[in-house]
């Protein structure tokens, strides 16, 4: 059974050249991809969450083999598809119902699919049985702070001393808080403010819509994001509406074309009431704006003036791997425009202490981190014996 299937964290992609790049990180499974003939011997692939680092690959699963995500996975992923015409979901996709506390029975193995704290819609960890063994994998745990409540109901479902913990460290020892965002927009006079931020972790976004309510300012989203948050209140997610008093969207051209050409002319009538023209986006009203590299071009020819604005940027290092020339221009752009850069990451300060206090309760036999750029440093950061660091290729026993 597979647990994710996505690239390298921190992958520096040449531009243009992602395809044949990739190829060599696709994880080298036998029986796992479409041109395989040994079909039967993958059980499953679960996925925990959307972000190409677990989930790059799944559209070369081979459609015989049943691939596992929850409904907001992919909502997104069907989303991605229809904004970038690439194609991101397996053939053969199980929905998995995270709402209900129910265990999946998949060949030997059961699987229990638990939400755990991720700014990512719908982001699961797993309890896995088999053979008299438990695995347990966080997926992508990097504790946001929105939903501590499902950490602690994470550990009460696992057995004490699992076998092994696979646990991810994306983020790990990282600092920064959301609070500073509050304290940006409540003691700002330069409006409007921008912020470059994921419009797929609607967790952090929510972050940003709690923080304009409280300074009584507007949101500019694009359309992709429009998208995706009303997507997740249809999956029933308790947010407000795309409310004109709080949120207003952006018709990047592009965006637009994508959609007209997936004949979502219903969903771009519904949010044409919350309309913004690019020439209202320098006026000194309370705006926070997304402001993302792939806009530049737009407002470039559309001279929009955004000259000593401030910018919160809450991007991970290598955020856009094989767009480095869109990302260079975009920089020029902040520098040009003297835009000044407030880096705030999107995970909370509690994070590691999150980390260190899911291990020291569970006590695993065996923790294995994934998805860290400092493996070095875990020993130091976690105090804890049984860490042991596997690299590519290596295989363990439990």
């Amino acid at each position: 059974m597979i647990l994710d299937i996505g690239v390298p964290l921190n992958l520096d992609i040449p531009e243009g050249d992602e395809f044949r790049f990739l190829e060599q990180y696709r994880p080298k499974v036998k029986g796992l991809y479409k041109d395989s003939t040994d079909t039967n011997l993958v059980t499953a692939v679960i996925v925990s969450h959307f972000h190409p680092t677990h989930r790059k690959f799944l559209a070369d699963v081979h459609p015989k083999i049943p691939v596992y995500l929850s409904e907001e996975a992919f909502v997104v992923m069907k989303t991605l598809e229809i904004f970038n015409a690439d194609r991101i979901l397996p053939e053969n996709y199980k929905i998995i119902d995270s709402k209900q506390k129910m265990i999946y029975s998949l060949g030997d193995f059961t699987v229990q699919a638990v939400i755990v704290d991720n700014t990512a819609l719908g982001a699961l960890g797993f309890i896995i049985k088999c053979g008299g063994r438990t695995v347990v994998y966080t997926g992508g745990l990097i504790a946001h702070g929105t939903k501590d409540k499902n950490i602690e109901y994470f550990k009460k479902e696992i057995q004490n001393e699992p076998d092994l913990l696979m646990i991810e460290g994306t983020m790990a020892g990282s600092p920064g808080t959301e609070q500073e965002i509050n304290n940006i927009l409540m003691n700002t006079s330069a409006w409007p403010v921008l912020i470059n931020a994921r419009p797929v972790n609607l967790d952090y976004i929510m972050n940003i819509v709690w923080a304009c309510k409280r300074a009584q300012a507007v949101f500019v989203i694009d359309l992709l994001t429009a998208y995706i948050y009303l997507e997740a209140r249809a999956l029933d997610w308790d947010i407000p509406d795309l409310r004109q008093d709080l949120f207003n969207v952006i018709f990047i051209p592009g965006q637009e074309k994508a959609l007209k050409d997936a004949n979502q002319t219903e969903f771009l009538a519904k949010v044409f009431k919350n309309n913004i023209k690019f020439a209202e986006l320098a006026e000194n009203k309370r705006r926070i704006v997304m402001f993302r590299p792939e806009y530049v071009d737009d407002y470039g020819r559309k001279k929009v003036n955004l000259i000593n604005k401030t910018m919160i940027y809450s991007q991970y290092d290598s955020a856009y791997p094989g767009q480095e020339a869109k990302l260079e221009e975009f920089n020029e752009y902040i520098s040009k425009q003297n835009i000044r850069i407030h880096n705030i990451p999107e995970s909370s300060p509690s994070y590691t202490k999150t980390l260190k206090s899911f291990i020291e309760d569970l006590h695993p036999r065996m923790v294995v981190p994934v998805q860290t750029s400092i493996p070095e440093k875990l020993n130091e950061l976690f105090e804890c014996q049984n860490i042991r660091l596997v690299a590519d290729g290596d295989l363990i026993r439990i």
